[in-house]
């Protein structure tokens, strides 16, 4: 009977402990050697988080990386340029590029651990596979910067240079956060393109420095409105010009002003909307629109539109900066 006892539970003990490996499905570092493949193992309270753990731990492997060598790339072709283009612009564009998602990484598997309570995933990133798409990348990138530079020949205003010129450097950017993944997987960039990325550098910051910019904007509360939008451009290093004849671009819009009906007694609410055309005044083009608005309250519906248009002002200010520098 004893016997029987020892057996019965011998056998409990091992299916038990069979299920449990097979449930787990652990990583063995020999199933993806360091020389063919990234990865990184995440941890969560459930799958998905861990699943989602697991593909950031390979994005944290070229986030900093990624970043310092484009920003290096970049400062060496300014300096050779011999010109200066805006700094915080331009990390801004490697920052946006460089967060995007990484293609081909893959979660292996998952396990989950009883005695710990928590979920494991495995990512996966293939190294020879994810080089072979970030080559095809970068050559399909260069074809469209050439033919950015066939539209930027043949623009016919001052402003759409200006706008070419912006497109082909933030698509060579693109290209260089690419070549820097490249760099972190162990490969070199194949080939050298036909274009000479120094002249956009040269460019850029002269056109910019002639480009006239007149501010057009109707309304009660249009002063305030282009005062800040002034003073926006003009930190950016942009020329602003009250000559509507003589200016490259125009900026044109209306600043609307509305009372708000809310359920609060003794408070008055205001609402203040900004319209913006972006035009190039020689080809007539209207190339770009913003709307903002934003709402406030106050004890009195005077100081309420005045908080209103105030605080409309900024995101206005930001959104047409964005569109002009990035």
């Amino acid at each position: 009977m004893m016997l029987r006892k020892i057996i019965y539970v011998s056998i409990i003990s091992f299916l038990i402990s069979g299920c449990a490996h097979d449930a787990r499905k652990e990583y063995s570092g020999a199933d993806y050697p360091s020389s063919q493949y990234l990865t990184a193992t995440g941890i969560g309270r459930s799958e998905s988080e861990a699943r989602n753990q697991a593909v950031a731990g390979i994005s944290r492997i070229f986030e900093s990386r990624v970043y310092s060598d484009t920003m290096d790339r970049v400062k060496s072709v300014v300096k050779g340029s011999g010109n200066e283009v805006s700094e915080q612009s331009i990390e801004s564009n490697i920052r946006v590029v460089s967060d995007m998602e990484l293609k081909g990484v893959q979660v292996d598997r998952t396990w989950f651990d009883k005695g710990k309570g928590v979920y494991y995933a495995l990512a996966v990133l293939d190294r020879s596979r994810a080089g072979d798409n970030w080559q095809s990348e970068i050559r399909n990138i260069d074809s469209s910067i050439e033919g950015e530079y066939q539209v930027l020949n043949k623009a016919g205003s001052r402003f759409e240079r200006y706008m070419a010129l912006k497109k082909i450097l933030k698509s060579w950017l693109q290209r260089e956060v690419i070549v820097s993944r490249l760099r972190v997987l162990g490969f070199t960039r194949k080939g050298t393109p036909s274009y000479n990325i120094r002249s956009v550098f040269n460019m850029i910051p002269v056109l910019k420095s002639q480009m006239l910019i007149c501010i057009d904007i109707n309304g009660d509360y249009a002063k305030k409105i282009r005062e800040r939008l002034s003073e926006a451009l003009a930190g950016s290093g942009f020329l602003i010009s009250n000559d509507h004849d003589k200016a490259d671009v125009l900026i044109t819009g209306m600043v609307v002003v509305n009372p708000v009906e809310l359920k609060n007694p003794g408070w008055e609410f205001a609402r203040a909307t900004v319209a913006l055309s972006v035009i190039d005044r020689k080809t007539g083009s209207i190339v770009g629109e913003i709307t903002q608005n934003a709402r406030a309250g106050h004890i009195t519906y005077a100081e309420a539109v005045q908080m209103a248009v105030k605080k409309v002002s900024g995101p206005v200010a930001g959104q047409l900066l964005g569109y002009l520098e990035e």
